[in-house]
Parts: C-alpha cells; sequence; structure tokens
C-alpha cells in the first residue's frame, strides 16, 4: 500500500488492530512511500522498531483526522457567528425553502396557512386529535410526504419555536447531539408571538391523564388484523365506564373506529389465556428465525478475516466501511438472539404460577407467556399466540362465544 495511514483514520486502537490482524494473518504489507516491510517473523526475530515506527504512522492518521474534524467545528462555528448574514444549511422547516443567494428563508404561502391554522385552532382550545382529525377530513396536504396527519405531527408543529423565527443549533459530543445557544431572528416568523404564547398557556394548563385511572394490561401486544396497527385504551370523557380498545390510528381518522368495550375484550382475553395454558404443550419446534440470525451471525464472522485481507491490496476506505457495516450488524444480530432467547425464557414460565385474578400482576404475567394478541374488531374475534406456540382464537357469533383452542395446528 501506499502507506499505513491508509489502513484507517480512526481511533489509534483499532487501526491497530486492524494492523495487527493482518501480520498475525501471515500477510507481508509492503509500504511504497518509505519502502519498509512489515514481516511477522522480522518482528518477533525481536526488531520492535517496525512496530513503533508503524504506531507512529497509524497515529498520526488519526491526529490528521481529529484535526479535520477539529477544523469543520471551528467552521461551522464562524457559520454561527454569521447567521445573521447566511443561513448555516439550506434544512430548515417544511414551511419554508431557501433563497438562491441562501440569505434568507421564504415562506410557503399555502404551508404557512396551514401552520397558522393548527395554532388558531389550538388556542381556540381544540386538542391536537381533534386537530389532526379535521385536517385529514379537510383533506388538506400534509407538510411532507405523508398521506394523513396524526397526532405527532400536529403537536411537532405546536412545540416548535421555528414558527417564531428562533434556530436551536447543536453540535455533536461524544456521538451525541448537544444543543446550543439558539438563535432568534433566524427563520421568517409565521406565527405571531401572541397567538404562539397563548396556545402554549392553554397547552400548559390542561390536566394531564398519564398515569390516571387503570394501567392498560394489554399495551404493547394487541394488534389490529386490519390494520396492521397497535390497538390502544381509550377513555371516552372522564368516565370510568366508558372505555374503549381501538385502533391507534383512528383517533385521528386514519383508520376505521371500530370499538370493543375494553372491559369486555380484558375478560375474553383473560379466559383465552386460561383456555391456551390449560391445553396440552406444543411439541418444541426449531426457531428458525433464531437458526437464521445464527447463520447471519457466522458469515459475518467468517467475512471480516476477508476484509482483513483486503486491505494488502489498497482497499483499505471502503474495507473499512465494510468493517464498520459488519461491526453494527454483528451488534444488532446479538441484540436480536438476546430478545429471542429471552422470549423462549418467558415460553418456560409455568402456568401454575399465575394467579390470573391478581390486577396488581396482570400487566407482568401477561407478558410472560403472551407473545401476540391480533383482533379483528369487525368480526369480533381474535387469537392469543403464547410465547411457547399455543394459541387460542375467540369469536362472537350473535349472544354466543366461541374459544378455540389452536394447539395442534402448526405455527
Amino acid at each position: 500500500m501506499e502507506s499505513l495511514d491508509r489502513i484507517s483514520r480512526t481511533d489509534i486502537t483499532y487501526a491497530l488492530q486492524l494492523f495487527l490482524g493482518l501480520i498475525n494473518a501471515g500477510v507481508v504489507v509492503v509500504t511504497l512511500a518509505d519502502e519498509r516491510i512489515y514481516d511477522r517473523e522480522k518482528i518477533n526475530d525481536g526488531n520492535f522498531t517496525d512496530l513503533i515506527i508503524s504506531l507512529t504512522i497509524l497515529s498520526r492518521a488519526n491526529e490528521e483526522s481529529r484535526m479535520k474534524s477539529s477544523r469543520v467545528s471551528a467552521a461551522w462555528a464562524a457559520k454561527r457567528g454569521r447567521a445573521g448574514e447566511e443561513k448555516l444549511t439550506k434544512l430548515c422547516p417544511s414551511w419554508l425553502t431557501l433563497s438562491d443567494d441562501r440569505k434568507t428563508f421564504i415562506p410557503i404561502k399555502e404551508r404557512v396557512a396551514v401552520v397558522r391554522r393548527i395554532f388558531e385552532l389550538s388556542a381556540s382550545g381544540v386538542g391536537q386529535t381533534k386537530i389532526a382529525k379535521i385536517l385529514n377530513a379537510e383533506k388538506v396536504p400534509t407538510l411532507r410526504s405523508g398521506k394523513r396527519w396524526h397526532i405527532s405531527s400536529v403537536k411537532k408543529i405546536l412545540d416548535s419555536r421555528a414558527v417564531i423565527g428562533e434556530f436551536q443549533p447543536g453540535k455533536m459530543v461524544d456521538g451525541k447531539r448537544e444543543l446550543l445557544d439558539p438563535i432568534p431572528d433566524y427563520f421568517p416568523t409565521v406565527v405571531p408571538m401572541e397567538l404562539f404564547a397563548t396556545v402554549h398557556r392553554i397547552r400548559r394548563s390542561r390536566p394531564s391523564y398519564r398515569g390516571r385511572g387503570m394501567t392498560n394490561p394489554l399495551a404493547g401486544v394487541v394488534f389490529n388484523e386490519m390494520t396492521g396497527n397497535k390497538m390502544i385504551r381509550l377513555s371516552k370523557g372522564t368516565d370510568q365506564n366508558y372505555i374503549y380498545l381501538v385502533d391507534s390510528a383512528a383517533p385521528t381518522g386514519a383508520a376505521p373506529y371500530i370499538s370493543w368495550r375494553f372491559d369486555d375484550f380484558l375478560n375474553a382475553c383473560l379466559a383465552c389465556c386460561r383456555t391456551a395454558t390449560a391445553a396440552p404443550e406444543v411439541p418444541k419446534r426449531e426457531n428458525l428465525e433464531l437458526a437464521a440470525a445464527l447463520r447471519e451471525l457466522d458469515e459475518i464472522e467468517a467475512q471480516i478475516p476477508r476484509m482483513v485481507a483486503f486491505i494488502a491490496n489498497g482497499f483499505s476506505e471502503s474495507v473499512d466501511l465494510r468493517l464498520r457495516e459488519l461491526e453494527t450488524r454483528k451488534k444488532t444480530l446479538a441484540k436480536k438472539i438476546t430478545e429471542i432467547g429471552a422470549e423462549e425464557q418467558a415460553g418456560k414460565v409455568s402456568s401454575d404460577d399465575i394467579d390470573w385474578n391478581d390486577s396488581e400482576r396482570l400487566k407482568e404475567n401477561i407478558r410472560s407467556i403472551v407473545k401476540r394478541i391480533t383482533v379483528h374488531p369487525k368480526d369480533r374475534r381474535f387469537t392469543v399466540a403464547l410465547f411457547d406456540g399455543r394459541s387460542v382464537s375467540y369469536r362472537e357469533i350473535g349472544n354466543e362465544v366461541e374459544i378455540e383452542s389452536n394447539e395442534n395446528q402448526p405455527q
């Protein structure tokens, strides 16, 4: 290769690991810039000079990389100082666009009108859910590529101080974004300060119902078969007698609003859990997802030495990137394998130890054995699937109820 600094400009320990990996693999490394030869036998025979030189060169590459990063940070600091004369980046809120000379942001008239409408609705007492529903009913285009308005998109606009011209810069510190002092009057103001302040005063004064009443013991495990969305527990008003299970997208009109009385559904679900845990155990099958993850992990571990071998041919930058990709994927697979193992352990929980009448531990008990509950609210049926492979289906037919065990069906 041209020089050792072509191996990597990352942390010295990582670069040294790559270099020693080459040497220990029996590869002779020749650098053309200084006509130096790095050989395992030569180094092990007591010639440590080459090793010291290699460490110095790798350190220089890392130092150059850090200096470049420092210069980039300084350049951004200088740009922030000129923020009033020149915009830092073309990135901006979705209701603005950058001018050709990069000195000003230009409001997009139609989108600004939507932003103001959202604030005006909020100031009149309309909640985020109702605002999203109104915009969807009127088929108002979203500000980005989404097809429908969601509660989160309305909340993001109401929370944004960019509507009053403020920009919140940041910088990366140890891989995390650290916020800097906000820059006022960076963006053109599209919402009057009085309206912005009114909306935030109203939102702060609204009572929060988070944590009140009964915790949803089915949270995170119930899904709508019709849409694929999660189903949530929704209260109509403050009366605890009017609580329903609905599609998470239904409140904004993004999914059919077909409700199921929550107490009725929970009682039916618990009946299914009791039936499922009382059914004969399903013979243990090979976990295909786990087997696939383990195979891919083996393939990655086999590729890494080949990547090291490629470095000797001068493809250091691309190989360095590929190694990082492999390491990232390796961590993802390791996490996935751990999660699957945890699921299998959950499937080993003895149903004899579960008291379905214990309301305080109900959520914990459900999560210990239930993998997924798939609901078809229109047909009034659902299936409870356990971690151990057993499942039970529930169906309402008129005033009659059928609970069918599926433990003998293939999973």
